[in-house]
C-alpha cells in the first residue's frame, strides 16, 4: 500500500515508486534515484515540494515541453503524475552528469562525441522555437554507450519572435550577457555550448569579460584544429549578433570542420608514434655500465627470454633487462618503475607515470581516477595474456586493477615462460636469474648464484 510521504527518505513509497538514495537537489525540486515496483526498472525521479502557484505553472511547463520532444539526445519523461498533493516525473537514470564527469581527463574525441550530441538535442528544441536557458554541465545527463541527453526544461520559453524578455534566470557561470539582462535568445543557448565546450577539451571556464583568447588556448590548440577554435571564438562571442543565431546554424558549421578534424588527428597520431620511436631507440642505448658477469647474464637471458617476456627496456638503475609491466627490477630489486614519456603505450598515466593505451578506462597499474580512451574498442596487443575474473576484459601480467571495470586482481600473476614462485606473492618469477620478484619487489632465494 502506497503511503503518504512528508518527509522523503530512503524507503519511502511513492505511488509505484520505492526511493533509493538522493541524487541531487536544484531548482525547486529534489532528484531521486527511484525502483518502478512495476517494471522493475531503475528510474530518475523529480519531485518539487509544495508549490505556489508560479512555480506551478513552470513545472507544469517542463511536464509539456519535454513531452513534446522524441529525440535521442533529449531526456525523455517516462510518466508525469500527482500523487498525495505532489507532482512527481520519473525520467530514464543516467549513469551520470557531465558535471561529475569534468572531475575526470575527457579525451578529445569524447568531447566532440558530446558536442555533437548536445548540438543535436539542442537543434531540436530550436526547430520547435524553445529556448533552453538553462544549458549547463549538471542539465546534461550521459547514458551507458557516451550516449549524452539535455535534461531540466523547467527554465526554457517558447519563443515566437527572435528576442524574448524574461527575467534574468539561468545559471550565471554559462549565463549569456544578454540573458543576464533578461533577453535570452537562441544564440544565448549558443553561447552556454560555447563555454561548455570549452571546457571539455581545456578543463578551463571562460569568465566576464571574455576576451579571446581564453585561458588554456594552449591546450586548445593542441588537441582540436585552429578551424575549429575559431568556430569556438564564435560561438562565445560576448554581443549575441556576432554567434551562431541558433543550434542548426552551430551544428551545421560543427559538421563542416570534421574533415578538417579528422586530418588533425591523423597528423598528431603520425607525431607522436614518430617520437616514440624515438625516445625508445635513445633510452635503449642509454644502458648503465655494469660488471663483465653481469653483463653476461644479462645478454644471456635477453636472447633467451626478451621476446617472450617483452624485454624491451633497462633498469636505470643496474641496466638489467625489463619490461614495461614490472613492478621491480628483477635484478637488484628497485622499485617504482616507470617509463614517462618513454613508454611504449600510447600515453602514460599522470598518477603514477606508467603506460596506457588509449582504449582503456582506469589506469590498471594504480588505484588512480579514470580516464577516457578512444572507444573503448579492444585492439589486438600480443601482451594481453590473461583476462578479467569480473568482466573478462584482456589483461596483461602486472596488471593490478582491470583497465575495463577497475576490479582489483588479486589473482598470482602467472607467466608461461617462468617455472618458479615467488615467496610471498605466489607470482612468476625466475631464481635462476632474478634476485627480486618483479611484481611485489620480494627477495627471492635464487639458485645457482645469481647477480
Amino acid at each position: 500500500m502506497t503511503q503518504a510521504f512528508s518527509r522523503l527518505q530512503r524507503g519511502t513509497r511513492i505511488g509505484k515508486y520505492r526511493l533509493e538514495s538522493h541524487v541531487a537537489s536544484g531548482g525547486f525540486a529534489e532528484v531521486w534515484k527511484a525502483r518502478d515496483t512495476v517494471e522493475r526498472a531503475w528510474v530518475a525521479l523529480k519531485i518539487p515540494p509544495n508549490l505556489n502557484s508560479e512555480e506551478e505553472q513552470l513545472f507544469l511547463e517542463e511536464i509539456r515541453l519535454s513531452a513534446m520532444f522524441e529525440h535521442p539526445n533529449i531526456l525523455r519523461i517516462r510518466n508525469a503524475d500527482r500523487i498525495h498533493g505532489r507532482y512527481v516525473i520519473a525520467s530514464d537514470l543516467a549513469i551520470e552528469s557531465l558535471d561529475e564527469r569534468l572531475t575526470r581527463r575527457i579525451g578529445a574525441r569524447r568531447a566532440l562525441s558530446y558536442t555533437r550530441q548536445i548540438l543535436a538535442g539542442l537543434t531540436h528544441a530550436h526547430q520547435h522555437r524553445v529556448i533552453h536557458r538553462d544549458l549547463k554541465p549538471s542539465n546534461l545527463m550521459l547514458f551507458s554507450g557516451d550516449r549524452l541527453k539535455i535534461a531540466d526544461f523547467g527554465l526554457a520559453k517558447v519563443a515566437m519572435r527572435t528576442m524574448i524578455s524574461a527575467t534574468g534566470s539561468g545559471t550565471l557561470l554559462y549565463l549569456a550577457p544578454e540573458q543576464a539582462h533578461g533577453y535570452p535568445c537562441f544564440a544565448s543557448d549558443v553561447f552556454s555550448v560555447g563555454l561548455i565546450v570549452y571546457q571539455m577539451l581545456t578543463g578551463y571556464l571562460p569568465h566576464w569579460p571574455f576576451e579571446w583568447p581564453f585561458e588554456g588556448h594552449d591546450t586548445l590548440r593542441s588537441k582540436v584544429p585552429e578551424v575549429f577554435g575559431n568556430w569556438l571564438r564564435k560561438a562565445t562571442r560576448p554581443e549575441h549578433h556576432r554567434r551562431f543565431r541558433t543550434a542548426p546554424e552551430m551544428l551545421g558549421a560543427f559538421d563542416r570542420m570534421e574533415s578538417a578534424i579528422r586530418r588533425f588527428e591523423s597528423r598528431k597520431k603520425r607525431q607522436s608514434a614518430g617520437a616514440r620511436h624515438s625516445r625508445n631507440r635513445s633510452r635503449r642505448r642509454r644502458r648503465p655500465v655494469v660488471g663483465a658477469w653481469r653483463e653476461v647474464r644479462f645478454r644471456e637471458f635477453e636472447r633467451a627470454y626478451g621476446k617472450k617476456l617483452f624485454l624491451r627496456f633497462h633498469c636505470p638503475d643496474c641496466g638489467g633487462p625489463i619490461s614495461e609491466h614490472m613492478s621491480n627490477c628483477p635484478w637488484c630489486g628497485a622499485g617504482g618503475l616507470h617509463l614517462g614519456e618513454d613508454t611504449e603505450f600510447p600515453h602514460y598515466c599522470a598518477r603514477c607515470r606508467r603506460g596506457i593505451r588509449d582504449e582503456w578506462h582506469y589506469c590498471p597499474w594504480c588505484w588512480g581516477p579514470g580516464f577516457d580512451g578512444a572507444d573503448g574498442e579492444v585492439r589486438p596487443d600480443p601482451r594481453y595474456r590473461g583476462s578479467c575474473r569480473a568482466c573478462r576484459g584482456p589483461m596483461i601480467e602486472g596488471m593490478q586493477y582491470c583497465p575495463w571495470c577497475h576490479t582489483k586482481n588479486t589473482r598470482p600473476i602467472r607467466v608461461e615462460e617462468l617455472a618458479h614462485r615467488c615467496s610471498r606473492c605466489r607470482g612468476s618469477t625466475h631464481r635462476e636469474y632474478w634476485g627480486f620478484c618483479p611484481w611485489c619487489g620480494a627477495a627471492q632465494a635464487t639458485q645457482n648464484g645469481a647477480p
